[in-house]
């Protein structure tokens, strides 16, 4: 009968029906899926990461053919390193840690918000829309990035002042206690609270960066106030964790103890890598990461240039007085 099936065990061959056989796959499916959340690994997240690398290297790769000499490979690679230390984030052992350890929480986050979009952004030419199917972009994509509303809003969104207020509002709240508790308790909120610090960060760091083919807007002497206020509201953060001296979030003074620190020396310990890594990061960060003479070889004449570069056309193709003798 169909509704029938065999399996083997050892030498005894018995007969099972087929509800009995399936519901054996599923207790081996969770089993199997226990041993993954176990290892922290997270299907989903590594797969999307996988899928994202290929589009972006098809995109790179198609670009690479016209311009090869401004998309080196090892441009390809400062991408390829974020999304690495993307998946080391969200979906590495380290994310099975975060309930236990308010450092390995606090390394999450130096790694969204400060590795991740510099990897990203930094000289990591290429398209993501180049690799996509071309009809895709052009019917699909085409219409709404042509929108003028979506140009305004973008222009708004990585504007200094608002990418500013973004990335440290979403910083200061989410340690709030009543929200890193939420975060803590619920797997859904937790990944609200990373996609927060990711994409905030990606805003703030687009002003300091400029990754091509954007162009610059103000004065870049701007983004020393600008990093250095960043700065002061990280110093300012962890310094409270680090001194204290009591315990902020209770899910980690209630919860099991590893590797044999305390929830206070843990606290501490956060506080002070949030405190010497986002020195680091932040004040070194303005002068290191634009590649202005690359985008001077692409980039087109401002408007105020345009005239100045129509007239050094002319002057190259005029003839020279005596030529014609």
């Amino acid at each position: 009968m169909l509704s029938q099936q065999y399996i083997s065990t050892g030498s005894l061959t018995l007969r099972l029906p087929l509800r009995n056989r399936i519901r054996k796959l599923c207790d081996v499916r969770r089993g199997i899926a226990g041993r993954v959340e176990f290892l922290g690994l997270s299907f989903w997240a590594t797969s999307g990461l996988l899928v994202a690398a290929l589009v972006y290297l098809s995109g790179w790769r198609r670009i690479r053919r016209s311009r090869p000499e401004l998309f080196p490979v090892w441009r390809a690679w400062c991408f390829l390193g974020g999304l690495f230390a993307l998946w080391i984030a969200v979906a590495s052992p380290l994310d099975t840690l975060d309930g236990l350890l308010l450092t390995a929480h606090m390394t999450q986050h130096l790694i969204l918000m400060s590795v991740v979009p510099r990897c990203c952004f930094w000289r990591a030419r290429g398209s993501t829309a180049a690799g996509l199917p071309r009809s895709a972009v052009r019917d699909g994509l085409g219409p709404f990035f042509r929108a003028p509303v979506l140009h305004r809003a973008a222009r708004l969104v990585t504007g200094p002042t608002f990418a500013w207020l973004a990335m440290n509002i979403a910083y200061l709240a989410w340690h709030v206690p009543q929200a890193y508790e939420l975060a803590l308790r619920s797997p859904g909120w937790h990944e609200v609270e990373h996609a927060c610090f990711l994409v905030t960060s990606l805003l703030f760091w687009f002003p300091i960066i400029q990754p091509w083919p954007s162009v610059g807007r103000g004065s870049r002497w701007a983004m020393l106030p600008y990093l250095v206020g960043a700065d002061l509201v990280n110093t300012g953060l962890a310094a409270f964790l680090t001194f204290s001296g009591r315990v902020i979030y209770p899910s980690y003074a209630a919860g099991p103890r590893i590797f044999g620190i305390s929830a206070l020396g843990d606290q501490a310990a956060a506080g002070a890598l949030m405190w010497v890594i986002g020195s680091i990061f932040l004040p070194g960060a303005g002068g290191g990461n634009c590649d202005p003479s690359a985008l001077a070889a692409i980039e087109p004449p401002r408007p105020d240039q345009r005239h100045g570069h129509r007239e050094d056309l002319a002057a190259q193709h005029r003839p020279k007085a005596g030529a014609a003798l």
